[in-house]
């Protein structure tokens, strides 16, 4: 591979890597209105909910739909490899699953300690309290645009992995 092809495949990662966070974003908040519309879940059983989940639960979900928003954006990257010439298209593709994939598993790993640290504090702040967020109303209401502020702090989270203190936004 040229010098030139290495550094265009380098920068399609990176308008890739964008698209997958904003995927990410759109998945997290349509499993939010799911579940807000098929379980009719508002207010007091969200907190429950938030509540019963532990920290690597979360963590845990979380690294889920990450997963799938970067699965889901590798196999539709695919075509646009061959379109633009690349030879081994699957192949770079799944090298680009496999790349990001660590690139984000190591930096929660180096991070882990003060994102769990983050939900704790969100936990203890939350506790004996009910505390849902204008965005978050407002996004299951279905204003999904850019001005709401969720969509701002989860793309946020998303590139720097960083859990958002809401009592301090709303």
């Amino acid at each position: 591979m040229s010098f030139t092809r290495l550094l265009g495949y380098a920068v399609l990662c990176q308008v890739l890597t964008v698209a997958a966070g904003l995927l990410f974003v759109a998945l997290l908040l349509g499993i939010f209105w799911l579940a807000h519309k098929l379980g009719h879940i508002e207010g007091e059983r969200w907190e429950q909910y938030f509540q019963s989940v532990s920290t690597a639960g979360l963590l845990l979900r979380v690294g889920a739909v990450m997963a799938v928003a970067l699965a889901a954006v590798a196999a539709l990257s695919v075509p646009l490899f061959a379109r633009l010439g690349f030879q081994e298209p699957g192949l770079l593709a799944a090298l680009f699953f496999v790349a990001r994939g660590a690139y984000l598993l190591n930096k929660v790993s180096r991070r882990r300690d003060e994102l769990i640290q983050k939900l704790l504090k969100r936990g203890e702040a939350a506790r004996g309290r009910l505390v849902q967020p204008a965005g978050i109303s407002r996004c299951l209401q279905g204003e999904f645009s850019p001005e709401v502020p969720i969509m701002r702090t989860a793309v946020r989270c998303y590139h720097k992995m960083e859990i958002p203190s809401w009592k301090n936004k709303y």
